[in-house]
């Protein structure tokens, strides 16, 4: 039986994690491993294991580990470890706590079991593993730093007329490696928001401006910023977009920010 309880406690280092499950045959590190700052990076893997509907969530990261064995019999044989029993057990335990499943790949031939939940703005996963036998859980629960939350639809309009531009973050690096495809965003929920915005505001027009994390040189920099932009819009319009109400500009750097939090799109209203 897996239980995940919520921890209310200050976040010191040798504070718990808030998100202590209880597991069955299992034992936790003494250890809760934070992040640095408040803008540690985590992937969202999607139900098929695959990059297309990646998940990148900045914000506070905590994570414990677990050794789990199985039971010993009447002849003190330890039983190997139900890995998919276990993963099984974690997502009702996600469940039980109110935490919506937003992916779930269980482990098979070898492959890790991962789990991904949300409540709210924040989430959590969990990783079942198993190495020649040594079996280990790894909890995580990420919340968002202020800077990398997105405004509810209903206020991004409100926004974006008052200040001119929103930020969007957690698009998977692997989108700018590629030809995009309406599925390769799944997992991002601002981009369809803009697509309902610009349904919702006929007359507006909007630049797309994407900045990535460096390049070898300013020239190339440049070159993918433009072609990573272009493949947002080449989402937008899939999904509905009008192309002649949209336009792509170059991402502005803030050498005063982390890399995580440069690397974003910016929409733009053209006024």
């Amino acid at each position: 039986m897996l239980l995940f309880v919520g921890v209310a406690h200050a976040q010191g280092d040798d504070a718990p994690c808030s998100l202590l499950p209880t597991l069955e045959g299992c034992t936790a590190d003494d250890e809760c491993n934070r992040g640095e700052g408040s803008e540690s990076f985590f992937y969202l893997p999607d139900a098929k294991g695959g990059k297309n509907g990646e998940r990148e969530v900045f914000g506070a990261r905590e994570s414990v580990e677990y050794e789990c064995e199985g039971k010993e019999d009447d002849e003190g044989e330890t039983a190997p470890v139900d890995t998919v029993a276990l993963f099984n057990s974690a997502k009702k335990g996600l469940q039980a706590g109110k935490w919506s499943i937003a992916s779930a790949r269980p482990p098979k031939d070898g492959d890790d079991g991962i789990l991904a939940a949300r409540k709210g703005d924040e989430w959590a996963s969990v990783t079942v593993a198993n190495e020649d036998g040594d079996v280990t859980v790894e909890v995580t629960r990420i919340v968002p730093a202020e800077w990398a939350k997105l405004p509810p639809t209903a206020e991004l309009a409100a926004k974006l007329e008052k200040e001119g531009r929103v930020s969007i973050y957690g698009i998977a690096e692997s989108s700018y490696e590629k030809a995009v495809e309406p599925g390769d965003f799944t997992a991002n929920e601002g981009l369809d928001a803009i697509v309902k915005l610009l349904k919702s505001k006929s007359a507006w027009k909007l630049r797309i401006e994407a900045k990535i994390d460096g390049g070898p040189t300013r020239v190339v920099f440049e070159k993918m910023n433009a072609e990573w932009a272009q493949r947002f819009v080449a989402y937008l319009v899939a999904k509905g977009a009008d192309p002649k109400r949209l336009s792509i500009g170059q991402g502005t750097d803030h050498p005063e920010w982390s890399a995580a939090r440069n690397e974003r799109i910016d929409i733009v209203l053209v006024r």
